[in-house]
């Protein structure tokens, strides 16, 4: 009986513009990745759009087939009804997915970590202080001053040349302080309970900039602290303010 619900699945217009119109979004927001330069939080956006655009007509196709097998006639009646459930199966799935393949990717594309002892000693230094495991450290080949980090199970903070060419010592220290805030809040709260709010698209990296969301407040806090002065954390966004309008 379940065998003959599930061969009277038919494979109908609907199922296949949805299918096509999954795909033309998943080949353009690659291409998209691929052609143009965006900020790394925007990246990472497309990124994820990518993946649940990619996913869609896997899980579309499996959730019909497992609606056939159990004569669930209601799960493919209606364009709203498919959508209605596949689509919380592909987040769930391409958030998991990009948790894990977004740092990935950014390591692979950076390719190579920061040597300089200096640098390496503040952040081993200060990684032990706040009891959390040192984060490794990449450099990202490009003249735009940037500075971010990717909250996850083994975490990393990234640094571009243009960054550590235009920063001093202890400003280049009060921005690495600050995304190690960032890291051991996200990691002392990274619990099961939590786990689906904080694999969301943006929720895992953070970028050093003048975000005045509480989160980001609180890092420039913590890292003013340490300093005893926000002098370095300011005189830091001072210059890349100044970076940016020219």
């Amino acid at each position: 009986m379940r065998i003959g619900c599930l061969a009277e699945i038919p494979l109908d217009p609907t199922r296949l513009l949805l299918t096509a119109i999954s795909f033309s979004i998943a080949l353009a927001t690659f291409f998209i990745l691929k052609r143009f330069n965006f900020s790394t939080k925007a990246r990472v956006g497309l990124i994820y759009s990518h993946l649940i655009a990619l996913f869609f007509p896997f899980i579309l196709f499996t959730t019909n087939a497992a609606c056939g097998a159990m004569c669930i006639g209601s799960c493919y009646s209606n364009i709203y009804n498919l959508v209605a459930y596949s689509m919380p199966t592909t987040i769930l799935i391409s958030s998991l997915t990009g948790f894990f393949a977004i740092p990935a990717l950014f390591v692979f594309s950076s390719k190579k970590e920061i040597t300089s002892n200096s640098i390496l000693k503040i952040i081993k230094k200060y990684s032990k202080t706040m009891k959390i495991r040192t984060p490794k450290l990449y450099l990202v080949d490009r003249a735009k001053p940037l500075a971010f980090s990717f909250r996850s199970f083994r975490s990393a903070v990234f640094l571009s040349v243009g960054l550590l060419d235009i920063l001093n010592q202890k400003e280049i220290e009060a921005i690495i302080l600050h995304e190690l805030s960032h890291i051991k809040n996200r990691s002392s709260i990274l619990k099961v309970t939590n786990l689906l709010f904080r694999v969301s698209p943006l929720s895992i990296i953070t970028r050093f900039n003048r975000d005045n969301s509480e989160e980001e407040k609180l890092a420039d806090a913590f890292a003013a602290k340490i300093q005893k002065s926000f002098r370095y954390v300011n005189s830091a966004k001072r210059k890349l303010d100044n970076f940016e309008s020219f």
